[in-house]
């Protein structure tokens, strides 16, 4: 299956030569700014089997911009176990650590922000499962592309199958070039990142905590 040109979010994009300022880097930059509008960018991922502690395989992913949010609750409805805590944040700034929830009550209460988050480049969201030395986190990055930390593979890459995604050696991800994240407004209330990470808090405040959530989950 060949890949194909990444659909980028309409908040996020590579910077022009035009834009980049005068000062001592100037000419390094301009150097990555044109090797990013060379790059491919293209959907699929990357899988590295890790002996790290806590799992054993850790993937990166592109996906279209429009599928964000789907893959999203497909992997964490496929790898995480009963319990999950949600982690966001704001670009480049500490992510909200929050209390773990019922995975099923949590990602109903991530819906109804779910376009949001998929689409405004300056949250950072994921969930995460850490019990007995061992983690399963689905993130996505600013850029909006995942990051994947599993002890279940097999379950990963048949995820990634289903939804049409490619297996690669090497994939570019857009921030490893200069870029620029611009502030969209979400409707109907045009609200802004502030406001949609601080509606995403309150709506996983209103659930329950997870009891005792183990690694028999």
């Amino acid at each position: 299956m060949q890949p194909t040109p990444l659909v980028l979010p309409d908040s996020i994009r590579l910077l022009r030569p035009d834009e980049v300022p005068l000062h001592d880097d100037r000419d390094k930059i301009l150097e990555r700014v044109a090797a990013g509008h060379r790059e491919r960018f293209v959907a699929g991922y990357v899988l590295t089997d890790t002996a790290k502690p806590g799992y054993t395989a850790y993937a990166e992913v592109n996906v279209h911009a429009p599928a964000v949010w789907h893959l999203f609750r497909s992997l964490v409805t496929r790898l995480l176990p009963e319990h999950a805590a949600l982690l966001i944040g704001v670009k480049d700034e500490p992510l909200h650590y929050r209390p773990y929830r019922s995975k099923v009550s949590l990602l109903a209460a991530l819906e109804p922000y779910g376009h949001e988050l998929a689409r405004d480049s300056f949250v950072q969201f994921g969930l995460i499962w850490q019990r007995s030395g061992k983690t399963e986190e689905v993130f996505v990055e600013p850029a909006k592309y995942f990051k994947v930390w599993t002890n279940r593979p097999t379950v990963l890459v048949q995820d990634l199958a289903e939804s049409g995604l490619p297996r690669a050696d090497r994939l570019a991800f857009l921030d490893e070039y200069p870029h620029v994240s611009e502030p969209v407004s979400h409707p109907p209330e045009m609200y802004r990142y502030e406001e949609l990470i601080e509606r995403v808090l309150r709506a996983d405040g209103e659930l329950p905590e997870a009891a005792h959530p183990t690694a028999g989950d």
